[in-house]
């Protein structure tokens, strides 16, 4: 059996059909039909349904998918430490950060690997916490960062890359004497309930016992930080995931006691040492500036 024979039917799996991926492959379909029966043969199993045009995966062939992404993302991990030197690392990493430290920690950490390490491509892409949780699950992704689940499967491991505090954000000219006094009569604009950092806000108000005039629910720190510069309301949102400079017109105070999260790089346990991925929780936690030391052993 051939890796390439294994890459090509996660292409087909990815793509929907034989021609779609010749294409992202740079081969004939031809080439793809003699890989996928030579798979079969070597396999004694048919794995696609020929009776439609083109032909699609079947039950065995969707069985079987998750165990041949298992298999050439254990190539791809051994190459890359074959090939990799003391001083540099040669592969590549499928990653997934949210959207709160894609914006300013992500491009940090990329501009960092770029220069120790420029032999280590890295493909990232955003998303919600449970999204990102459940491709790493799949091997879709071979880690993420992510607000810290209450709960983390039992095949996967969870490092804290960073602890940062939750803040309320209010422009100066609408800053009352307490902050309970400025959540009960400003309105509030509510980070999304589907994101952790909603999730962690909206625990955070109700074990205070506090109700808030929610006129806004948005996903984007982005936008809500445009809407508070408006004086359009308030938020709570992470401090270190807003702009370096922050606008003058803005406040940022802090709750008693502090609300806090943590970020996390959840791995696949088996991932979890490999010299990529320790190289990279290693960057992140520089770049975050959490003050928490590199730890060459995953977190229970």
């Amino acid at each position: 059996m051939a890796i390439r024979h294994l890459k090509t039917l996660i292409m087909i799996a990815e793509c929907g059909g034989f021609s779609a991926a010749a294409e992202r492959l740079f081969i004939t379909q031809s080439a793809v039909s003699m890989q996928m029966k030579a798979l079969e043969e070597e396999w004694r199993v048919t794995l696609f349904d020929r009776s439609t045009r083109p032909p699609v995966l079947n039950r065995h062939g969707w069985t079987l998918l998750p165990r041949a992404k298992e298999l050439v993302d254990q190539y791809d991990a051994l190459k890359s430490a074959a090939g990799a030197t003391a001083r540099e690392l040669i592969g590549s990493l499928r990653i997934g950060v949210v959207p709160s430290a894609a914006t300013t920690l992500l491009p940090e950490v990329l501009l960092r690997l770029r220069r120790t390490h420029p032999g280590l491509a890295i493909r990232a892409e955003s998303g919600l916490s449970a999204d990102l949780l459940f491709k790493v699950s799949q091997g879709r992704l071979e880690a993420a960062v992510v607000t810290e689940p209450d709960q983390l499967d039992v095949g996967m491991t969870a490092e804290t890359v960073r602890v940062e505090e939750l803040k309320l954000f209010i422009r100066k000219d609408l800053v009352l004497p307490s902050i309970e006094e400025m959540l009960a009569e400003r309105p509030f604009i509510r980070f999304s309930s589907a994101m952790g950092v909603g999730r962690i806000v909206d625990e955070a108000l109700r074990a205070r016992g506090i109700k808030v005039n929610a006129v806004l629910e948005l996903d984007s720190i982005e936008a809500i930080l445009g809407m508070v510069q408006l004086g359009l309301g308030i938020s709570i949102v992470p401090e270190h995931s807003t702009t370096r400079r922050l606008d003058r017109r803005l406040r940022a105070l802090s709750l008693t006691p502090p609300v806090k999260r943590n970020l996390v790089m959840v791995t696949r346990r088996g991932y979890s040492e490999l010299p990529a991925v320790r190289i990279l929780v290693d960057t992140f936690r520089v770049s975050a500036g959490a003050g928490i030391q590199p730890d060459p052993r995953p977190a229970k």
